[in-house]
């Protein structure tokens, strides 16, 4: 059987506690009319606490309201003080100041506190030696005037306490609720960079291969007919492509074998198209990220000197080096004529300094485009997988 967890934020607790509180008061007031030599007139200074407590928490709530509802509540408890004396009269200027205590900063609290301490060390004078005519006595107030004084310090520490965990817990939920939403952006850039990548070099090569169909249509029926037929089959390998890249990003599937991957894209874009694309790659394993990362790398670049530099041919090499993987890829192309970082050469600029590397990019009009990526080696510590 499946339980509900109870989810209170700050301000339930701080409606609960005052409502708690509230009770609370209404019971020691009741205690301090029953034993009341005339209860029907202490009745009344007792009704107006409790309204001034209800007013606190409902209807006032600016801080000079509150403040003079607070001092309102202190010459009624002096009035208490007189008609009945001080049985329960520290407990209730506790209870009254714990709402002031959670809704307010310390400084205030300990202003307040010291207020409220103040006042009460004045019932406490009106009740022994006033209305009981007692003779002074500096033991017996000092015992009295200490006691109070540990509970109202008492009560003081752990309204405060309790206040400042609830504060920090709040910060906490929404400390983590940020990290959530940077973690769901980060999430959501990664699977756009992810698509981005498999559709648009697929697109591309498929645009190529259906240009070259157009033009050979007359002149070569028979290798218009190839082109179209490689163009079909990238569409099927672009949508398996595409599957496939859903399946790793949902971690049903790791890019393991990077080098076959490399070449099987490399083998796309060659496929029913006058590009020739050379390659050197060395039999890597980088770890499942940084296979990602290379293999997304390449069709980025590859689809990008095809569609911006035109270009026709492409040298890819993929080398293991003291230092790291050594990634470099250049094309004949013009695309490095006033190039700029768009989002697909922004983002792998980025990547490559998440995972400890760089990515530089370089390019003329005469030379083509040029890609090199360094990636340090997975230590052992990281998932190779």
């Amino acid at each position: 059987m499946k339980t509900r967890k109870l989810n209170l934020t700050r301000s339930d607790l701080l409606q609960l506690i005052r409502w708690g509180a509230f009770i609370a008061l209404l019971v020691f007031l009741l205690l301090t009319v029953i034993t009341a030599k005339n209860w029907l007139v202490t009745l009344i200074p007792a009704l107006l606490i409790a309204g001034s407590f209800l007013l606190k928490n409902t209807v006032v709530k600016n801080i000079k309201g509150k403040i003079a509802l607070y001092i309102i509540d202190f010459i009624l408890l002096l009035g208490i003080t007189l008609l009945s004396g001080e049985t329960y009269i520290s407990t209730l200027y506790s209870i009254i100041l714990i709402e002031f205590y959670f809704s307010n900063e310390l400084i205030s609290n300990i202003v307040m506190g010291a207020i409220s301490f103040v006042s009460y060390v004045v019932c406490l004078f009106v009740g022994i030696y006033i209305l009981q005519k007692t003779a002074f006595e500096w033991q017996q107030f000092l015992v009295s005037f200490f006691n109070e004084l540990l509970i109202f310090l008492l009560v003081f520490m752990l309204a405060n306490l309790f206040a400042t965990v609830l504060k920090k817990n709040e910060q906490l939920k929404e400390a983590g609720a940020r990290l959530e939403e940077a973690a769901i952006l980060k999430e959501r850039n990664r699977i756009a960079k992810q698509i981005h990548d498999t559709t648009g070099h697929s697109i591309t090569t498929i645009i190529v291969q259906t240009e070259l169909a157009k033009l050979k249509m007359e002149t070569d029926p028979e290798v218009a007919k190839k082109s179209v037929e490689s163009a079909h089959l990238q569409a099927v390998a672009a949508l398996e492509e595409l599957r496939k890249s859903v399946r790793v990003l949902s971690g049903e599937e790791e890019l393991s074998d990077l080098g076959a991957n490399l070449a099987g894209a490399i083998n796309a874009t060659m496929a029913g198209t006058d590009i020739v694309v050379r390659s050197d790659i060395d039999d890597l394993d980088l770890g499942s990220e940084r296979n990602r990362f290379l293999y997304s790398s390449l069709k980025e670049g590859l689809n990008n000197g095809i569609r911006h530099g035109k270009a026709t041919a492409f040298y890819f090499s993929l080398k293991g080096e003291a230092d790291g993987a050594h990634f470099l890829l250049s094309d004949n192309g013009s695309g490095g004529r006033g190039y700029h970082k768009g989002y697909g050469l922004s983002s792998m600029e980025k990547k490559a300094r998440e995972l400890g590397g760089k990515a530089e990019f370089n390019g003329s009009e005469e030379e083509g485009f040029e890609i090199r990526i360094v990636l340090p080696f997975p230590d052992h510590k990281e998932e190779t997988t």
